[in-house]
């Protein structure tokens, strides 16, 4: 489940998180169809092919995987947007535009469950429900970040800006001089000291009567 309500406010007579499923499923029967990677949507409704799709669950266009076999399954999700289930590096369904409404979830608090009610964030939950499963290697990528491609921090996949993430740089120096910080107490000179900032490095500047001068509006590591 992803985009899931907070568990906080599920009421005790509720059946299901108001949530968007990416359901893993195994082969039961050879010859018998059973693709994993599907969509399932308890109290809420997405866009499929264009339309708002009536479907409690859509299903998706991967392999059946009989037996005991590890799957990867990767799912990536833009917000309210685009939502793409990826099975084994292949994707396998695409649907857009996440946000509550349907039916299928009872016993809600009806000051939660407003219908049409974009689903831009929310929990991730992984569950079981009446069949063993093993999860591993469970990874999440923040999309968002520096956009910047000269900083240290950009990354290819970034979608969007964080907002009040400036630009990291990382630099390293070997010098015997002396370092002035303009935010930091003044340091004594020591012979090689290996400065490493990690954060937000706004303008450097170097020579042998005044050293370094930053001025970031914040660090988050010295090391020496």
């Amino acid at each position: 489940m992803f985009h899931s309500q907070d568990p906080r406010t599920i009421l005790k007579e509720q059946d299901w998180p108001i949530s968007v499923e990416m359901q893993f499923l195994a082969g039961m029967e050879e010859g018998k169809e059973r693709p994993t990677g599907n969509m399932c949507s308890p109290g809420t409704d997405i866009v499929y092919m264009g339309k708002l799709d009536p479907n409690h669950c859509v299903n998706s266009t991967s392999e059946t995987y009989f037996g005991d076999q590890w799957v990867t399954a990767e799912l990536i999700v833009y917000g309210d947007s685009l939502v793409k289930h990826i099975i084994n590096g292949k994707t396998v369904l695409e649907y857009t535009k996440p946000q509550m409404g349907g039916g299928v979830v009872n016993g809600y608090d009806p000051t939660v469950f407003k219908p049409g009610t974009p689903l831009k964030e929310g929990f991730i939950a992984l569950q079981s429900e009446g069949q063993p499963i093993d999860f591993r290697n469970i990874q999440i990528r923040n999309l968002k970040g520096c956009m910047d491609p000269k900083a240290a921090n950009y990354r290819k996949f970034y979608v969007e800006p964080r907002p009040g993430q400036l630009p990291l740089q990382l630099t390293i120096f070997y010098r015997e001089y002396h370092y002035i910080l303009n935010y930091y107490p003044k340091v004594q000179r020591r012979p090689r000291w290996h400065h490493h900032w990690t954060n937000n490095i706004d303008k450097v500047r170097h020579d042998k009567s005044s050293a370094l001068q930053f001025r970031p509006p914040s660090f988050s590591r010295i090391s020496f």
